[in-house]
């Protein structure tokens, strides 16, 4: 029989739009959570060149070659979370669909972002305060 260790790993739920059937689990304070955005930004753009037109046409537009390509965003999202969310972010709808003129997936992101940013200040905020406390007992021992 094991033991349960309990801690705070720093896990967040989030719901999709509002509906509560669809929620990902994700750490927006992962300080690797920012080198992983950009590697996969740049492991999708390659891909896109190789497989893109300019007008936004695949260039082999097999079914094969547009799956090869939705999995390979979705893998993409999935390392930047550092979880499994894109068959939940995504639904069997391609990440490359545009929703006004902007692919899925980059909606996604641009929804993202700004809560990994807005967690990671706050986290800060608080490691500063925490580090003021010992800081502070130092600068008054001078």
């Amino acid at each position: 029989m094991s033991t349960t260790i309990n801690f705070d790993d720093g896990l967040r739920s989030y719901d999709l739009n509002g509906d509560s059937s669809r929620i990902i689990m994700f750490n927006p304070t992962d300080f690797a959570i920012a080198t992983r955005f950009d590697i996969a930004i740049k492991e999708i753009e390659k891909y896109k060149a190789k497989n893109i037109l300019a007008d936004g046409d695949i260039i082999n537009e097999t079914s094969v070659a547009v799956s090869d390509l939705d999995t390979f965003i979705k893998k993409q999202i999935d390392f930047i979370l550092g979880n499994p969310v894109s068959d939940v972010v995504f639904g069997n709808v391609s990440p490359m669909s545009p929703v006004g003129g902007v692919p899925l997936y980059e909606r996604f992101l641009d929804a993202v972002s700004p809560i990994i940013t807005a967690e990671i200040e706050k986290e800060n905020k608080e490691v500063s305060k925490r580090i003021s406390k010992y800081t502070s007992a130092v600068k008054g021992l001078k």
